[in-house]
């Protein structure tokens, strides 16, 4: 057991800095006022570039979509998995995965709303790449011809033929 008491801040602080995923929180008027190491890496941008600001990584034609999941949050709604097209600051599009949970002040109001992001554009990368080598895999099989043979059970040649693999 550590000789440092850790109060509820300081813990809160430290998993937010060690974070494997992107902790971000936007307050009432959209404005970030939490960025992570984690978002850092994930998006690109630098905390003191986007504290106070809007969040640069949501894509021009995403905007709509940002504000129908923003009023969802405002509505006290959480969030969970829900599944985003978002940008990093080199303009490179990511998928990200989104969870969100609303901060509330003592008389009950929302003040921020906290959302962990995970980027997830590696893993449906390698699901498209599998379903495409698959779906190559499938039409190889399909038009694969085999020679077919048969024997006498006393082992003198039957007969041959030709068949397509999805026949056989």
């Amino acid at each position: 057991m550590s000789d440092t008491p850790w109060n509820s801040s300081e813990m809160l602080r430290a998993i937010i800095q060690v974070s494997p995923l992107a902790i971000v929180t936007l307050d009432t008027k959209d404005q970030i006022t939490t960025w992570n190491p984690a978002a850092e890496r994930v998006f690109g941008w630098r905390e003191a570039e986007v504290l106070g600001q809007r969040p640069p990584f949501v894509p021009d034609d995403q905007h709509a979509d940002f504000l129908a999941i923003r009023e969802r949050e405002r509505a006290g709604e959480h969030l969970n998995g829900v599944e985003l097209r978002r940008q990093r600051k080199d303009g490179t599009p990511i998928t990200v995965r989104l969870w969100t949970a609303p901060r509330r002040d003592i008389a009950g109001r929302i003040t921020d709303v906290v959302g962990i992001f995970e980027d997830v554009t590696d893993r449906r990368r390698a699901e498209a790449a599998l379903r495409e080598s698959e779906a190559q895999r499938d039409v190889v099989l399909q038009n694969v011809q085999v020679v077919l043979y048969r024997a006498q059970a006393s082992g003198v040649f039957a007969g041959c033929g030709l068949a397509r693999m999805s026949s056989v």
